[in-house]
């Protein structure tokens, strides 16, 4: 009968990176995962077999560093070192910030979204590679937003379907940040609104402003409260039966933005219930209300 998995948790940024301030240490993570990868969670590799994929020759070296990844990152489980979920978020970093060749050029490119602006001027996504950033500017408004995304994300995908990642992810962020989940470490999001009126550079509009910010890590930022509003599944899928791509929720003549197509109404006493949404899109109607943290209490389609 085999061991028990062992495995132990860090205690601190600072030893987190501590531990994996080595070459030797990172190539074990890299190996466990591809094992993760072909083989399934779970799998691993026997000492003899992972010293030998890493390429170390001293044995009570190598077995020092297996130690130290046993702080958080791998545990042995019987005869068999396995890769821990945060050895694999680490080996996803490494992937995500390494830029593996892909249908971009090195420059910066530029191309069109479906979706013009209210002014009716096209926009357009550009790939700022040096600032790891996807834009969404229009010609006569100049930036409406941007979105980091690092350069792994650049790897095999075009420009346009860069720009649908980045939109996917913005949507998907502001949704968790909703249920009070940093996107980034999971730690506990606090949404704060109203915290000010601020321009919707998405639509032109002054909006009341949330703001977002994690209990832990750096993660924090201040948006229009329409923005978060329009990250509620309900709510792309209100637009999704409207025939609307998930850029027009954000952008364009029907964004959640607009006093045309989406009205808030803030309530201010104790009550559960903060704020009262209506969109409205070809005379269809969708009710939303929100509490203090904007997360969804309700909806309806009266």
């Amino acid at each position: 009968m085999g061991d028990e998995p062992s495995g132990a948790h860090l205690g601190s940024p600072e030893a987190a990176f501590s531990v994996l301030a080595s070459e030797t240490r990172l190539a074990v993570l890299l190996e466990l995962a591809t094992v993760t990868h072909e083989h399934g969670s779970g799998a691993g590799l026997t000492f003899s077999e992972l010293r030998r994929r890493v390429g170390v020759e001293d044995s009570g070296r190598f077995n020092y560093h297996l130690e130290q990844l046993q702080e958080g990152f791998i545990e042995k489980d019987g005869e068999e070192y396995v890769a821990r979920y945060p050895g694999l978020a680490v080996v996803s970093a490494v992937y995500a910030g390494t830029y593996g060749g892909s249908g971009l050029d090195e420059d910066d490119q530029t191309a069109r979204l479906e979706t013009n602006c209210p002014c009716g001027e096209p926009l357009t996504i550009t790939y700022e590679s040096g600032d790891d950033l996807v834009a969404f500017r229009c010609e006569t408004h100049g930036l409406m937003t941007s979105f980091p995304v690092p350069p792994g994300a650049a790897s095999d995908r075009s420009l346009e379907a860069l720009g649908s990642v980045a939109i996917d992810r913005m949507l998907a962020n502001m949704y968790l940040a909703t249920r009070g989940v940093c996107p980034r470490c999971w730690g506990v999001i606090d949404v704060a609104y109203p915290v000010g009126p601020t321009t919707d550079e998405l639509v032109g509009v002054e909006a009341t402003a949330a703001r977002v910010s994690c209990r832990r890590c750096w993660l924090r930022y201040e948006l229009p409260l329409g923005s978060l509003v329009a990250a509620q599944p309900v709510v792309r899928a209100f637009y999704r039966e409207h025939g609307l791509a998930p850029e027009e929720i954000l952008f364009g003549n029907n964004a959640t933005g607009r006093e045309e197509v989406c009205t808030i109404v803030l309530d201010e006493t104790d009550a559960p219930e903060r704020a009262a949404v209506t969109i409205e899109l070809d005379d269809d109607v969708l009710e939303l209300a929100l509490d203090d943290a904007a997360a969804l209490l309700d909806h309806s389609r009266p």
